[in-house]
């Protein structure tokens, strides 16, 4: 079981290199190349804060990873947030430079925490917004929309936040 893991691991990994490798051959346009992961925080609408981690993982394509962890009425009900979204970028040519567009599908999974019990859910994410690059700082900005669905939640419905992001990339 673990070799078959392995394996298809193995595959995924080097048919994905090898995209990236015709796609950079065939002189493909690429909005900024970015080498390095971010770091950083996002503040929401409704007053939330995230960690949030941003991965570059071909040319225009990188995966975004938030942690979320909130207490409402003093203490006595907790919220614990995961979500990943996979991200496409895009080049708008009205948009001045090192403004960059962006869109993402992903999944999130949400734990309630409160004086009767815990419970669980997942839920499937929407995400677009636009960014920007300092020339000369390794900082980042975004302003980004991410509505989502969740499930087997005590509140399984759509939810939404407009969300503001700073990151420092390494």
């Amino acid at each position: 079981m673990r070799r078959s893991v392995y394996l298809v691991l193995f595959t995924v990994i080097f048919t994905l290199s090898l995209q990236a490798e015709q796609l950079r051959s065939m002189g493909a346009p690429k909005i900024e190349e970015q080498r390095f992961p971010l770091f950083g925080f996002k503040a929401g609408y409704y007053g939330t804060l995230e960690l949030s981690y941003l991965h570059p993982i071909m040319l225009d394509n990188r995966l975004e990873v938030d942690y979320q962890s909130d207490s409402f009425d003093n203490a006595l009900y907790y919220q614990y947030n995961l979500r990943a979204t996979y991200q496409w970028m895009f080049q708008y040519k009205k948009l001045p430079p090192n403004f960059n567009l962006f869109a993402g599908v992903g999944t999130g999974i949400v734990a309630y925490n409160d004086l009767k019990g815990g419970t669980f859910g997942a839920g499937i994410l929407g995400q677009f917004g636009i960014e920007y690059n300092f020339e000369n700082l390794p900082i980042q900005l975004t302003l980004d929309y991410r509505p989502g669905f969740y499930f087997h939640s005590p509140q399984s419905l759509v939810i939404g936040d407009l969300k503001a992001a700073a990151r420092y990339r390494f």
